[in-house]
Formats: structure tokens, sequence, C-alpha cells
């Protein structure tokens, strides 16, 4: 599978460089299912998988300063390996003043939170997971969740409480995907600007 993704990348232009193969581990993967128009169960198959060995060696400064921006994900922050690789990767786009955006990706049961059999539970509140999401928060320019996601980052338990919690503490532009109603987009501010708190709000609707 590792190879098949590579080799996909490849023939579609993506710069495979920053790559590494790993001899001894599979590619994660996981199963959706369609119950129904509204009913997705997911099952994730990450036990011992490739990138849950990701690691600071692996994180490369002059790759990182060759980009314009980097992504870093949230359940990469669930693992200590994983989260001093994205940290590092973040200090490195920093230093070269490369914009670093952050999809939230929260999957309680990647946390720990919840069984192999709720994969598609999207929320469970976590003081835990939210604190360790809250110190990110303040190093990005762009922030992407769902309303659950952008809940368990801000720690309020309705959607624009949370919106306002993350705006308090990052100057990021913030993107809250509402599924087929769209998105809405606050437009960041200057990251080290403390003091401006709301933001100016943009309702965006898929087509």
């Amino acid at each position: 599978m590792g190879r098949y993704i590579r080799e996909q990348c490849l023939k579609e232009g993506v710069d495979v460089s920053g790559i590494h193969t790993d001899p001894n581990r599979l590619t994660s993967l996981v199963i959706l299912g369609i119950r129904d128009d509204k009913t997705f169960p997911l099952i994730f198959y990450r036990d011992n998988c490739a990138d849950s060995a990701l690691d600071e060696s692996d994180i490369d400064e002059n790759y990182i300063a060759s980009a314009s921006a980097i992504v870093v994900s949230g359940t990469h922050f669930a693992r200590p390996n994983n989260a001093a690789a994205q940290n590092l990767a973040i200090a490195f786009a920093r230093k070269h003043g490369r914009k670093v955006a952050f999809d939230i990706d929260y999957r309680p049961n990647l946390w720990g939170l919840a069984g192999h059999g709720a994969g598609e539970e999207r929320y469970i509140k976590s003081g835990e997971v939210t604190e360790r999401l809250q110190k990110i928060l303040p190093l990005c320019d762009l922030i992407v969740g769902t309303e659950e996601e952008l809940m368990i980052a801000g720690a309020p338990t309705d959607a624009y409480g949370a919106l306002k919690a993350v705006r308090a503490i990052s100057g990021a532009t913030i993107v809250m995907k509402r599924g087929p109603m769209g998105c809405l987009v606050s437009r960041g501010h200057s990251r080290f600007d403390r003091g401006w708190v709301e933001g100016t709000w943009l309702s965006c609707r898929s087509l």
C-alpha cells in the first residue's frame, strides 16, 4: 500500500523526496462503511503503523525551509514521538518564515477515548486533548476543523463559543467546516497581537 501511494503521488507530480519508507511497519488504513445517507461507520487500522513511528529524526530543516507552508495534524499530537516531530517542524517553519496550517482532525478513538467500534464518534470531551491542542493554536496561520473539532480545541461545548475561545488565543485564519451548510471563515490577524478577539466573519456555502 505504501508503494502504491508513493507511485500515485509521483504520477500526480508530487515531490516525494520527504517520504521515508519504514521497512518494518505497514501503512495505516481506515475502512469506511455506508449504513445510510447519514451514518458512515469507520474502523481504523493504526496499530504500530508506519506514520505512528514518525519522530524528530524524520524532520529535515532544509526541506521545511524549501516549502511555503506546512500542515500539521491533530491526530499526530496524540503520541509523544509524533507530537515532538510536528513541534520541531513548526519550529523550523517559523524560524524560516513559513506558514503553519493546522488540521485539528479530532478522532476520539485515536486518542484512546473510545473503542475500535466507535470510529465514527466525532466528539468526546477531554481536558487533556484540549490542553495539548491549545498549545499549538497560537503557532498557526490557518486552523481548519469541523464544529466538533473546534469545540475540542476551544473547550466550550457549543460551536460559536469554541470559535471565540480559539480566536482569543490565536490570530490565525479559522475555517469551521459545516458539511452541506458550507463553512464559516474568520479572517486572521497578526498572531502576535493577543488583544484581538472577535475577528471578521465570512459565511461560505458549498456549491
